[in-house]
């Protein structure tokens, strides 16, 4: 290279790279480092006391919703680090409290009085946490740092939130002969169980199934497992329903249903309900925090009241609420992936005072959780129609802001996603039908036709476009002040930057609540206020659809509300 030539090189190299670093930016986050979690009101506080003098003597409060989050207080004018310290933390309002962790300069306590493994639970963030509705103690050593650091959560007053219902293709439905069942081939797996609630037996063996269980309530967001077996006498179940670390007394339980070809039975365990079975709280090797377990024995004398022969396959539901629940909303893509009604299957949906009807023809559904107490969406499932029913063939369980007055007239934005490849690469004609539903209503909108080969050209991020611009116009001054002869090079580079400016921005949809990306991607509005119910948070008044070479983006505008 000569000396005094600008590096052209150089700025091609970062025409290149500026769209791959805009791609790799994320906003996937996992509970609860989210700030979008503190919008919502408090439900209650900790007040933090120190023992000075043998009085003692209030340090501050400490304001916390139903998220654990870990929040700061200093105790500067409390202790003076030269002994050890004793700390009480009591809860002022709200539903039940817990605590996950508490340090004290960055070092956890060296006692915790009157709590069973207290010390080991409160030594990290593991969810792995302790009641707080009573006043907790805790010992410091000597620490000059004097900053108290405090993990926890308080629950509303009055809970909200639906069981977990498994198959999760139940959501929303009465189990009843018309729900998804598993199958159990009798005799499978011989063997029975120690009804403790410990799941003693289950170890490693490989689970009967398993399925991601997306928290609203707070909980954290993991599988839950069940496994099933029998003897000559009973039919023995068990749950790892790993998403409940907190216990709640009689508001936690499983249930087992079993379709016995005239009806489904239902059997239900809780902690004071224990004819079929005994609720536990235990550390299992799914996860490595404390959380409720359960296990079943139901004769077969209960299943052949009504069906004799119990030799061949048995029909079996499950469901679990533990506090820990399913998020209230759930947003949904209705897709009918080659335009044909004749293919694939039918999903009920409802709007205003309409009755209700079955929507033919859907292969595909793409589903999204929304809590509205947090303004959280997430996680992501992709069910596709397969043997007469819709499976669930992908959960992602990232979640993301819903974009509070972002969207057309200042409603609200939701916006998710499916990989191209989970909906079988279709091409040609789609038809897609947005559906917003809470348990028992809902609202959706007419088809929308989207050419499913459509790609939008790929462009670069809105900085990248602003930093190669320049880069293009400094480059074309600086050859023009330096060779009059390069004047038709610096003129072609002009052109290109004119070109650039006039592309449109990133063809990538960041999943942020943002919707400068969909700039010039048309809107099918919805009628407004269409809920069956009145309800914000299910009332969609518009919808969006575009696509990249590797994901299909979907954005559903509902009524402006904000968490309160």
């Amino acid at each position: 290279m000569k000396k005094g030539k600008l590096p052209i090189s150089i700025i091609l190299c970062l025409l290149f790279f500026l769209p791959v670093l805009a791609s790799a930016k994320t906003t996937s986050i996992y509970y609860p480092a989210d700030n979008l979690i503190d919008r919502g009101k408090p439900n209650g506080v900790f007040e933090v006391l120190v023992l000075r003098d043998n009085t003692w003597q209030k340090a501050g409060s400490i304001a916390y919703n139903k998220y654990f989050r870990e929040k700061e207080l200093s105790m500067e004018n409390f202790i003076d680090g030269s002994g050890k310290m004793k700390i009480r933390v009591q809860q002022k309002g709200g539903g039940a409290a817990h605590i996950d962790s508490v340090f004290l300069g960055g070092k956890p306590p060296v006692e915790v009085r009157n709590v069973p493994n207290g010390q080991h639970k409160l030594s990290s963030r593991d969810f792995d946490v302790i009641d707080a509705t009573k006043p907790v103690e805790v010992v410091f050593s000597p620490n000059t740092n004097k900053t108290l650091k405090l993990t926890a959560r308080i629950e509303n007053k009055v809970l909200t939130g639906h069981p977990f219902l498994f198959p999760m293709e139940n959501l929303g439905k009465k189990i009843d002969a018309g729900a998804r069942f598993y199958s159990y081939k009798m005799n499978s797996q011989k063997g029975s169980l120690n009804v403790n609630g410990g799941l003693d037996e289950i170890g490693s063996q490989k689970p009967f199934f398993s399925e991601f269980s997306p928290c609203g309530s707070g909980h954290p967001s993991t599988y839950t497992y069940g496994w099933v077996r029998n003897d000559d006498q009973n039919l023995y179940v068990a749950v790892d329903f790993t998403a409940d670390n907190t216990v709640d007394g009689d508001k936690d339980y499983a249930k087992v249903y079993v379709n016995t070809g005239r009806s489904v039975k239902e059997f239900k365990t809780s902690v004071p309900e224990t004819r079929w079975g005994k609720a536990g709280f235990a550390y299992t090797d799914k996860v490595g925090y404390q959380h409720k377990t359960y296990e079943f024995s139901i004769p077969l004398t209960e299943i052949a009241n009504e069906k004799a022969d119990i030799s061949g396959e048995v029909l079996l539901s499950f469901s679990a609420y533990g506090t820990a629940a399913i998020p209230t909303y759930v947003y949904e893509a209705l897709i009918d992936a080659d335009d044909n009604p004749a293919t694939g299957g039918s999903v009920t949906i409802v709007q205003g005072a309409e009755t209700p009807h079955d929507e033919p023809g859907i292969d595909y559904i793409v589903r999204v959780g929304f809590d509205d107490g947090a303004g959280i969406l997430g996680p992501t499932q992709v069910l596709a129609y397969q043997g007469g029913t819709f499976n669930i063939i992908d959960t992602n369980i990232s979640t993301y802001p819903m974009g509070f007055g972002n969207g057309s007239n200042g409603s609200n934005v939701a916006e998710f996603r499916a990989l191209k490849s989970l909906l079988n690469n279709p091409v040609g004609n789609m038809r897609i039908i947005y559906h917003a539903s809470i348990i028992g209503a809902n609202d959706y909108t007419s088809p929308i036709i989207f050419q499913a080969g459509t790609t939008a050209v790929p462009t670069l991020s809105e900085w990248g476009m602003i930093i190669t611009a320049l880069l293009f116009g400094l480059t074309a001054i600086w050859m023009i002040r330096k060779r009059k002869s390069n004047f038709g090079k610096a003129l072609i580079v002009l052109v290109a930057v004119a070109g650039i400016a006039g592309l449109a921005w990133a063809a990538t949809i960041v999943l942020d609540g943002q919707v400068n990306d969909w700039t010039g991607i048309p809107a099918h509005p919805d009628d407004p206020f269409d809920s069956s119910i009145g309800d914000p948070n299910e009332d969609i008044w518009a919808g969006f659809v575009t696509s990249d070479n590797t994901y299909f983006y979907f954005r559903m505008d509902m009524s402006p509300q904000q968490p309160e």
